[in-house]
This record gives structure tokens, sequence and C-alpha cells, in this order.
């Protein structure tokens, strides 16, 4: 994860949490996302509960934006195919 945040455009405080150093604000929504990738649904429910979150509303986002990325996917093979660019 070290590797790509830093290629990302993000502030030094989003930054610092996504490696795991900085404890701010960000802190408790990417811990909910690691949660969500890595399919640890207790601890998900656990942080959206302490988020005071709307546990629908952040999973449909989830799945959308599993849906997107599938996209991406799809797309780079698609260009990798023919040899075309991104």
């Amino acid at each position: 994860m070290e590797e790509i945040v830093e290629h990302l455009p993000i502030d030094g405080k989003n930054e610092r949490s996504s490696k795991g150093g900085a404890n701010n604000e960000y802190k408790p929504l990417l811990l909910l996302v690691q949660s969500l990738e890595e399919a640890r649904w207790a601890d998900a429910d656990f942080q959206m509960q302490q988020l005071n979150l709307d546990r629908e509303k952040v999973m449909a986002a989830f799945r959308k934006s599993i849906e997107w990325a599938g996209g991406l996917e799809t797309m780079s093979s698609k260009n990798a195919s023919t040899g075309e660019p991104a």
C-alpha cells in the first residue's frame, strides 16, 4: 500500500493515515475500508456503528466501487489485447 500511496494525489494527513502512521480524522474511515476490502464483516459493522454510518449506504458504495474497479480492469484487458494505450 505504501508504494501506491506515494503516487496518489492525496493530502499529507490522508497519506500518513494510509501508510498506517498518523492517527487523525481519516484513520477510522481507512480502517473501515480495509475491513471491507478484507471481508472482515464483523469489524466493518462495528466500525460503521462507531462512525454512525448507514450500513446500507456504505455497502452500496462499496459494491459500486467494486463494479468501478472491475470496469477499469476490463478496459485495461481490452487495451492490452489490442495494443492500444489505456
